[in-house]
């Protein structure tokens, strides 16, 4: 079994070096990395991120985690399986639960996006 390892995000210094991240922990910050990046703000990466559904009218729940699994799905190479899904709350937020496989073993991610 193959240990993934890379700087963790957001950008941390430890011990006088750049912190490290490893298996779940750096597939978990590279997801953020991806949710929270808009496409256009890395200069070097255009197509990086995840669209903004901010003033986006959406018709059925679905789109968004449909869209959002598409970007990981594009960004993030690591896990063997992804399933993204959602639901809007009673608050008018909407919450994602992420769950994807990787090295046999399940995680999952809940998030809460707030507009």
């Amino acid at each position: 079994m193959t240990t993934l390892r890379g700087i963790s995000y957001p950008l941390q210094a430890f011990n006088g070096s750049l912190k490290l991240s490893e298996d779940p922990e750096l597939v978990q910050e590279h997801i953020y990395s991806v949710l929270e990046t808009r496409p256009g703000e890395r200069v070097m990466r255009q197509e990086y991120g995840c669209p903004d559904f901010i003033f986006d009218s959406v018709q059925e729940t679905a789109t968004i985690p449909i869209r959002l699994q598409i970007a990981l799905d594009e960004q993030v190479a690591e896990p063997e399986a992804w399933k993204v899904g959602g639901a809007i709350a009673e608050s008018g937020d909407f919450l994602i639960t992420v769950q994807y496989t990787l090295n046999q073993f399940e995680w999952a991610i809940n998030l809460k996006l707030t507009w």
